[in-house]
């Protein structure tokens, strides 16, 4: 027992000079990468480069928003005579899980300010105060209160961070096709005449004065890549193209969860029942297979019809719930049919918890504590039903699952450039953040940002399920989603994912085991130890 202790701490001190360093060389290549670009700016004042939009390219899970306020921002106050710094997102829910992170940040920044709406921000201006602003696009790009900001600031010292930059940054419609797919366009084929590329018009005007336009996303569009050159005066350049395509994912295997392809399952509408059962027994044999520990499932459900009032599709997803057994759903003891919050509905309208029952729990609640209770390993919450929100940015990391409903496809195909995967690889990406168990003080402190450290850490907690529709978008998305943005599982980590073990859990394999022996040697002469530690290292038991 002495010598494995010993063993352990052996490796972990080479874990520390082998990994954990490779991954800071890897954040700090990415940083650098920011910090040469703004120097550059600030020393050829004359000659930087404007009508710009620089992306910063780096893996799902890599966390880039993180690294934009912890770094990006303090190192623009450092370095440039910057007075506002617009972080912007397309959905409301990550910048709700950074905002604390924000608040941290400037506390250790002179004369900093920060707001959360566009008259706060005018405010700290006038007063002399610098300012960062968090905002989701459609307040940014969209919303009056903001147009008043810009037309007062100073754009030539302002800096613009738009995260999850893959949407929204079209220029026109004309170029949609190549872009995002048929999605504007109508049922007869002629382009829809309200879109105008209002993120690219607004932020083309700040261009014109301030190189600071950045961009963050993993997945870089058409336009980002160059494919699709912009009809405006502002274009799109990759300023760390060394993070485009060369599997970074992969030097960090033991900071993200791991993927495998035989784990996709793609259902027909004929089989949709047989594809949710199949899930439902999945996560109860999982959270057997790993002591009990919680699993959580993403479930997308489709968008309710135009011109209808309720969403049936959501509300058959509901009911399927309430055909599951009441009592064996769960490794875990105390989840209630009737009156555990089970089941979170995420929805524009609103946010609920229900349980398996259907009975509502609780109404308007927070998506701050929404993440907080899926994270929280005591607490019974284990379904997250969304209706087009938490697709982007946010962290999940007891969510190992996914079941989306959506089916469409057509319209996201470009006769010049094929399928759009941009949006289906960002769903797929959800289950990335790894399953610790612990914080993430506590992982990047005491563990090092490797799981290897976690004494009761094993390989099927950190493993990924799915099962989507079968059509040639998803197909297509998930052979680029394994090829560039996944990680297979380690091999150094121990694995009680054999077929037995996956299936049943090591405890009842072992009785199983034990039973067949036992029979053996009351029923067959000649059974021997050696025949039974063979079967006992061949089960890892």
């Amino acid at each position: 027992m002495k010598n494995n202790k010993l063993k352990q701490k052996l490796r972990k001190k080479e874990y520390i000079k082998t990994f954990n360093i490779k991954c800071q060389m890897i954040y700090k290549q990415y940083q650098g990468y920011f910090e040469n670009f703004v120097i550059d700016c600030e020393k050829n004042r004359k000659k930087e480069i404007k009508n710009l939009l620089n992306v910063m390219v780096a893996p799902m899970r890599f966390g880039k928003t993180r690294t934009a306020i912890t770094h990006h921002i303090p190192f623009l106050f450092k370095h440039t005579n910057t007075q506002l710094i617009i972080l912007t997102s397309p959905l409301g829910d990550i910048l709700v899980q950074k905002e604390r992170l924000v608040r941290k940040t400037i506390r250790n920044l002179e004369n900093v300010e920060y707001a959360t709406c566009p008259i706060e921000a005018l405010e700290a201006l006038e007063d002399g105060s610098r300012v960062v602003i968090t905002m989701t696009n459609q307040s940014a790009w969209v919303g009056s209160k903001a147009k008043s900001l810009y037309k007062k600031c100073d754009k030539s010292k302002t800096a613009i961070l738009v995260d999850e930059a893959h949407t929204w940054t079209t220029d026109c419609k004309e170029n949609l096709d190549d872009v995002v797919g048929k999605t504007w366009k109508k049922k007869d084929g002629t382009p829809r005449t309200n879109f105008k590329g209002v993120l690219y018009n607004v932020v083309k005007e700040f261009a014109k004065e301030t190189p600071y336009i950045f961009g963050l996303t993993a997945t870089t569009n058409n336009q980002h890549n160059g494919k699709v050159k912009a009809l405006g005066s502002m274009q799109f350049k990759v300023i760390n193209s060394d993070f485009v395509d060369n599997l970074i994912v992969r030097e960090l295997v033991y900071r993200i969860s791991w993927f495998d392809k035989k784990r996709v399952r793609f259902f027909t509408p004929s089989s949709i029942n047989g594809a949710w059962n199949d899930m439902i027994q999945t996560i109860k044999r999982r959270e057997k297979a790993i002591g009990g520990k919680k699993l959580s499932v993403f479930i997308e459900s489709k968008q309710k019809r135009k011109h209808t009032e309720v969403n049936q599709h959501l509300n058959n997803i509901l009911q399927k719930f309430k055909k599951e057994s009441r009592l064996d759903i769960f490794e875990s003891k105390n989840v209630d049919y009737y009156k555990s919050p089970v089941v979170v509905v995420m929805n524009s309208d609103c946010i609920r918890y229900q349980s398996l029952s259907g009975k509502i729990i609780e109404k308007n609640i927070s998506s701050k504590q929404v993440f907080k209770d899926l994270e929280d390993l005591n607490h019974p919450l284990r379904f997250l039903v969304v209706v087009n929100m938490a697709k982007m940015g946010v962290d999940l990391p007891t969510t190992k699952m996914m079941f989306s409903f959506r089916d469409s496809c057509d319209y996201k195909l470009s006769e010049n450039y094929g399928y759009m995967t941009e949006s289906k690889i960002q769903l797929f990406g959800r289950l990335m953040t790894a399953y610790t168990g612990k914080s993430d003080k506590e992982f990047y402190g005491e563990y090092q940002g490797d799981v290897r450290n976690i004494d009761d850490f094993v390989l099927e907690q950190n493993m990924t399920d799915y099962w989507v529709v079968d059509n040639p978008l998803n197909r297509e998305a998930f052979d680029e989603f394994e090829d560039k943005f996944s990680c297979p599982p380690p091999t150094d980590i121990k694995d009680y994912s054999e077929p037995y073990t996956l299936l049943y859990g090591k405890d009842v394999v072992a009785k199983g085991i034990g039973n067949i022996l036992d029979h053996l040697s009351n029923n067959v002469k000649g059974v021997t130890k050696e025949i039974t530690n063979k079967l006992n290292s061949l089960f890892g038991i």
